[in-house]
C-alpha cells in the first residue's frame, strides 16, 4: 500500500478489554499508510487487550489520557472499544465529548465493534451508516443505518481497515486546507492505490 496517509496524526481510542486483533491491525494497517498514531485511553499508564474477547493478552503503553487530548491535535480517529468492556468508553463523558468533538470537525471516525455505541452516547449516529452487530438495535432507533457486507463484518478485520485507510485519505484530503494551512503540501497523502 502506497504511503496515502503520510503525515497525518491518527488517535487509535481504546480501553482495557480491548481485542489484541483489533488494536493491532488497526494501528498497523493506518501506520502502513504512513500515518502516526497515538493511544489514548480513559488514563495515562497501561491496557490490556483480551483475546478472543475473554483472555487477558498483551499490555499496551497509553501515550495521552484522553482528557489531556483535543480533536485538533489530530486529523482522524479509530474508536476500539472493544466488545466485553465496551461500556467504558461509551458512558466516560471526556470520551463522548472527544468523539463529538471529532463529528463536529468533519474529521473522519473509524469505528470498531461496539464503538458505535459511544456515537450514540454523542449523538451523532443519526443518518450515519454504521458497522454493527446485530445485537445493537438501538442504532437503527436513532436514525442510523446499519452496513452490511465485507468491510462491516468483524470477520473481515483486513478489508475494513483497509477500508479505513482509504476512507481516512478521502476524508482528510478536504480537510487538507484547515488543517495544514496554504503553505503545506499534502500530495504525499492525497491518494490510495
Amino acid at each position: 500500500m502506497t504511503e496515502c496517509l503520510q503525515g497525518l496524526r491518527i488517535a487509535l481510542l481504546a480501553a482495557d478489554g480491548v481485542g489484541q486483533t483489533e488494536l493491532d491491525w488497526s494501528g498497523d494497517a493506518v501506520r502502513r499508510a504512513g500515518a502516526q498514531t497515538q493511544l489514548l485511553s480513559l488514563r495515562a499508564g497501561q491496557i490490556e487487550s483480551l483475546d478472543e474477547d475473554l483472555d487477558p493478552s498483551r499490555v499496551y503503553t497509553v501515550d495521552r489520557a484522553v482528557a489531556d487530548a483535543s480533536a485538533d491535535d489530530y486529523e482522524a480517529l479509530l474508536l476500539l472499544p472493544g466488545m466485553v468492556r465496551s461500556h467504558q468508553l461509551s458512558s466516560h463523558d471526556s470520551v463522548v465529548s472527544f468523539v463529538g468533538d471529532f463529528i463536529s470537525l468533519g474529521k473522519p471516525v473509524g469505528v470498531v465493534c461496539h464503538g458505535t455505541w459511544t456515537l450514540l452516547e454523542a449523538g451523532v449516529a443519526r443518518g450515519r451508516s454504521l458497522p454493527s452487530y446485530l445485537t445493537i438495535r438501538s442504532l437503527r432507533q436513532t436514525g442510523a443505518s446499519i452496513l452490511d457486507g465485507e468491510p462491516a463484518s468483524p470477520h473481515a478485520l483486513r478489508a475494513f481497515y483497509s477500508t479505513i485507510v482509504e476512507e481516512f485519505a478521502r476524508l482528510s484530503k478536504q480537510l487538507a486546507p484547515a488543517s495544514y494551512g496554504e503553505s503545506a503540501d499534502p500530495s504525499a497523502w492525497l491518494a490510495c492505490d
